[in-house]
């Protein structure tokens, strides 16, 4: 039922390696989704031709480093880039609003299952108090 490293796992990356000469000598280009930016260069390596970048990624990371710009993208935009269900990340906006200006992330985990859509995770932590207004 799999390897505990997950896709990098030798026997997995032999297995995509052979699949992916058997594809692209049929004459079919090949497409790979990368979440890093080391795996997105690492699929060019191989050959992809067809590139999707993680967004979510992105995003998780932006929120606690750059909220502001996050803010400033239109629900269309968010919509455009995160697909349908990218609205939801309002949501983490809003709860990264509610923060003082520093967080520290206390746990992120992000993972995509073969069969359905992916999740992530965020805990954030206050770097300094929140001053109560009256």
């Amino acid at each position: 039922m799999g390897f505990m490293d997950g896709p990098g796992h030798p026997e997995v990356q032999e297995a995509l390696t052979g699949a992916w000469q058997k594809i692209a000598g049929k004459g079919f280009r090949l497409a790979s989704f990368a979440v890093t930016p080391e795996q997105g260069q690492a699929a060019l390596a191989r050959g992809v031709q067809l590139l999707f970048l993680g967004f979510d990624t992105m995003f998780m990371q932006k929120v606690v480093d750059d909220p502001e710009t996050l803010a400033r993208m239109s629900n269309a935009e968010l919509v455009e880039q995160a697909g349908s269900e990218g609205v939801e990340l309002i949501m983490w906006l809003a709860m990264r609003g509610a923060m003082t200006r520093g967080a520290s992330v206390v746990h992120s985990h992000y993972h995509i299952p073969v069969s359905n859509t992916a999740a992530g995770v965020l805990v954030l932590e206050n770097m300094a108090p929140v001053l109560a207004t009256v």
